[in-house]
């Protein structure tokens, strides 16, 4: 404290901009840490199932399919779910039980979807179905991120007659010639609300399933399906979200901040614009419980709210703390409300440099 007391004004002046220069520093790292955060997710081509090889599938087990996205639409975190509204089609030459191979099953559907044939063609070389997909598809969101989140839709489809050995599906590639790279299947221009979409793969996947389901001939205690997989990755456009969140957030911080210059002995006054920032802070956070009331994890919105919580107890001890001192020492108490102005955006930046750490270093 002594210290403080013995600098000039020419000197406290240096140390206020060497701390709102740290802050500042420590700002833009946070910056750069999320933005590297969101291009390597962006860039990422890890796919929720792992893609399975298929040059060893014979001719007469392949059933080309293609899918064909019109929209994508209302993402719902609190039910795992998206609507869709697309096509899904199949062609494949005749082999033995080929009066089945109409029943393509979507695995992840959701309530009230339709997966209706459209289009039913035979021909000396192939046979083909094309069918309408409507309605909503379940999925598994991840929001550790959130905001800054990407997420993973899919469509899954499976026979539910024929194991791989008879009926393999492949990626009709030949149809996907015309798309725009990377976004094979998707309308041209396709958005997604709230969303950007950062590519869409098709692929195949095995599926083993631990039961035979009853028929002991297909290889008893277990099945293997194989399984066509439509991707599609999306980022979630966060300046709406900072704006409406966390932008009152750090409004309510600079308030915080003021408590430092009122008189040490005028503690009613600081306590209530802690009290009102703290119960604000929380009330902001609860605005949010629709997202996350569902999820048992951090996300790192919620570490910005944390931080928030720890900075305003930080102030409301230190009100105290200097208050006590007042009583018995004004210039000591003054020198504590000193020494606050320069660590408390520096602490906030260190806070904001973890967040940002975190969230780069997290998968």
């Amino acid at each position: 404290m002594s210290m403080l007391q013995s600098m000039t004004h020419k000197q406290r002046q240096k140390l206020r901009i060497v701390s709102a220069a740290i802050f500042f520093l420590l700002i833009a790292f946070s910056y750069m840490l999320i933005q590297l955060s969101l291009e390597k997710r962006a860039s990422s081509k890890t796919t929720k199932w792992t893609p399975t090889p298929l040059d060893k599938a014979a001719d007469s087990t392949k059933v080309y399919f293609g899918v064909y996205s019109l929209s994508i639409t209302d993402l719902d975190l609190g039910s795992s779910s998206f609507q869709y509204d697309g096509y899904m089609w199949v062609r494949y030459k005749g082999f033995t039980g080929d009066s089945l191979m109409n029943e393509i099953e979507l695995m992840n559907r959701g309530k009230d979807v339709s997966m209706v044939a459209v289009d039913t063609r035979d021909s000396s070389q192939f046979k083909y179905v094309a069918y309408r997909i409507q309605g909503t598809i379940a999925t598994t969101y991840s929001l550790a991120h959130f905001p800054f989140d990407t997420q993973i839709l899919t469509l899954e489809f499976e026979s539910p007659i024929f194991e791989k050995n008879k009926f393999v599906f492949i990626p009709d590639t030949a149809s996907f010639a015309q798309y725009d790279s990377g976004f094979v299947g998707l309308e041209h221009n396709l958005n997604v609300p709230d969303y950007d979409v950062i590519n869409s793969q098709i692929y195949v996947t095995d599926h083993t399933y631990p039961t035979d389901f009853g028929l002991p001939e297909t290889g008893v205690g277990r099945s293997l399906f194989t399984r066509a997989v439509f991707e599609v990755h999306v980022q979630r456009k966060f300046m709406p979200y900072l704006t409406k969140f966390l932008l009152p957030i750090f409004l309510m911080l600079a308030v915080t901040y003021l408590v430092f210059f009122i008189p040490p002995d005028q503690l009613e006054i600081s306590i209530v614009i802690c009290a009102t920032s703290l119960f604000t802070a929380i009330g902001i956070g609860l605005l949010q419980l629709e997202i996350s009331m569902h999820i048992g994890y951090l996300m790192t919105t919620d570490k910005f709210y944390v931080l928030s919580y720890i900075v305003i107890v930080f102030a409301f001890i230190e009100t105290i703390v200097a208050s006590n001192a007042a009583e018995k020492d004004m210039q000591m108490a003054n020198l504590i409300h000193a020494w606050s102005r320069y660590i408390f955006y520096p602490l906030c930046g260190v806070g904001l440099f973890l967040i940002g750490l975190w969230d780069y270093i997290t998968p």
